[in-house]
C-alpha cells in the first residue's frame, strides 16, 4: 500500500533559505517554514480554537529551488508533496564559544513537487491570517496508509485522552537526492478524545489504516552542553505530528471477538484475584464492547467496507518489511 499525500496553502512570513553551488550556481537546497491554518473540521475533542501551524519545507530539486526562490515576504502560497522522515545530526552553536555542537535527531518536511504563488499582495500578518480562514479547508491536509510499527500508547494531557503511535509510510516516488533504498518514512501520529480512544483499542503494531488529517507542528526548548567549553545553552527545536480528522481501520486490526475474549480475560482475572475460591461469573455480552463493536462495523472489517472503499485500496501494493 501506497499513499503519501500532503497539500499545503499558507502565508510566507519569512523568506526561504535557498542555497546555491558558488562555482556553478546550480541550486543546492531550499527549505523555509510558511503558516498554515488547521481546518475547523472535529479531530477527536471539541475545540472552537483557531490553530496555525508551520510545517517545514525542504527539496534538493532543482526546480522547486528556483520556485521557492522566487517567493517574497507576504505571499500566499500552496504546496503539493509527500512527508517525509530522515535521520540527522541538528547542529546549534555555543554562544560562548562559537562551536558547532551536533546532537542526533530527527526531521520530518514536506519534500515538495509542486510550489505556486497564489497570491502575492505582501500581506501582513492580520492579512494573511484573514486569507487563511478563508482557505483553512485547504490550508493543512495530510492523507497516509501506512503500517503502525510501534505499540499504541494512551496516555492523558489536560484531561484529554490521546494516542500516539508511529507509522510506516511507502513512497508513491522515489526523491532523487535520498539514497536508492530509502523507500519509506516514518512520521508520528497523535489521535485525541474519541478518535484516540478507538485506535488504542483497535491499532496494534502491524495494523494497516488511512488516515486523513493535519500536520501539527510545536516548537520547544531543548539544552544543550558545549563540547568544546562545557557551557550549557538552550535553543528551540521543532517536532511535527500528523493529527487524524478520521481513522479508517483496513487489517490486521483487533477484531470484536478479540477485544471480547480480551475484556472476559481481564474480568476473569479480577474476579481470580478478588475471589480466589469462587466460581467467576458468566460475563455475557459486555456493554462497552457492544459500543465498541458499532465503531468496528464502520471502520475495522476489511471485507465489510463498502465497495467504495474497497476499490480504492485494492489497487495498493503491501508494504515491504519495516
Amino acid at each position: 500500500m501506497k499513499h503519501n499525500n500532503v497539500f499545503i496553502c499558507g502565508w510566507v512570513r519569512e523568506l526561504p533559505k535557498v542555497v546555491k553551488n558558488d562555482a556553478t550556481g546550480e541550486y543546492v537546497f531550499a527549505m523555509g517554514r510558511i503558516v498554515t491554518l488547521r481546518g475547523l473540521r472535529k479531530f477527536g475533542v471539541r475545540t472552537s480554537r483557531i490553530k496555525y501551524d508551520e510545517p517545514l519545507i525542504y527539496t534538493q530539486n532543482p526546480e522547486m529551488c528556483k520556485e521557492i526562490a522566487s517567493w517574497s515576504i507576504g505571499d500566499i502560497v500552496e504546496v503539493k508533496g509527500a512527508l517525509t522522515t530522515k535521520d540527522i545530526n541538528k547542529v546549534t552553536t555555543c554562544p560562548e564559544c562559537k562551536h558547532k555542537n551536533a546532537q542526533p535527531g530527527n526531521a520530518a518536511y514536506v519534500t515538495p513537487i509542486h510550489c505556486y504563488v497564489r497570491e502575492s499582495k505582501g500581506y501582513d500578518k492580520d492579512e494573511a491570517y484573514e486569507a487563511l480562514r478563508r482557505l483553512c479547508e485547504i490550508s493543512n491536509n495530510v492523507t497516509l496508509i501506512g503500517v503502525v510499527c510501534r505499540e499504541p500508547e494512551l496516555y492523558r494531557k489536560n484531561k484529554v485522552k490521546i494516542t500516539s503511535y508511529q507509522l510506516a509510510v511507502r513512497r508513491k516516488y522515489r526523491i532523487a537526492e535520498d539514497a536508492l533504498e530509502t523507500k519509506t518514512d516514518f512520521p508520528w501520529v497523535k489521535s485525541f478524545g474519541g478518535i484516540g480512544e478507538n485506535d488504542a483499542l483497535v491499532l496494534r503494531k502491524g495494523s494497516y489504516l488511512f488516515l486523513d488529517g493535519w500536520i501539527q507542528t510545536r516548537k520547544f526548548p531543548r539544552e544543550t552542553v558545549c563540547e568544546c567549553c562545557g557551557h550549557p545553552y538552550k535553543w528551540n527545536d521543532w517536532s511535527l505530528e500528523v493529527v487524524p480528522y478520521a481513522s479508517e481501520y483496513v487489517r490486521n486490526c483487533r477484531t470484536r471477538e478479540e477485544l471480547q475474549a480480551e475484556e472476559k480475560a481481564r474480568i476473569e482475572k479480577s474476579y481470580k484475584e478478588l475471589f480466589a475460591d469462587e466460581e467467576p461469573p458468566q460475563t455475557g455480552s459486555i456493554e462497552n464492547i457492544e459500543e465498541i463493536e458499532k465503531e468496528l462495523d464502520e471502520y475495522n472489517s476489511f471485507e465489510e467496507h463498502d465497495q467504495d472503499a474497497l476499490r480504492k485500496l485494492s489497487s495498493f501494493e503491501d508494504l515491504d518489511s519495516y
